[in-house]
């Protein structure tokens, strides 16, 4: 298990596998409540009263849950199996990582958005 913060929200998940074998899995625990007070840093708010998500991902090997009440909750995402998609995208990931900062990505995504 290993506890990451999200460069991105530096909101903190905990992530772990079920087998060597198996794609990771993680839990995300959700706080709805500090967009609400924060106004000038979002462009715009949501919150969850009551929210329930479940989600089976053939194309990934997951499955997904999300469950929320009053604005506190949490997702749990389990990698069941490597799927031959994962694979790529795995691959791929690695690839563009690899890459040395003065290079360009030549991937669709890069080429469409202009980063």
């Amino acid at each position: 298990m290993k506890l990451t913060k999200d460069e991105y929200t530096g909101e903190r998940f905990l992530e772990f596998s079920l087998g060597k074998d198996r794609p990771g899995s993680l839990v995300h625990f959700v706080n709805d409540w500090p967009q609400l007070f924060k106004r000038e840093e979002y462009n715009w708010r949501t919150f969850h009263l009551i929210h329930l998500y479940i989600e089976d991902d053939q194309m990934l090997g997951a499955v997904e849950l999300q469950a929320m009440l009053l604005g506190f909750g949490f997702r749990v995402r389990l990698g069941l199996k490597n799927t031959e998609r994962l694979l790529e995208i795995q691959e791929r990931v690695k690839e563009i990582e690899s890459l040395p900062h003065h290079e360009e990505c030549n991937c669709q995504i890069c080429q469409v958005t202009g980063e």
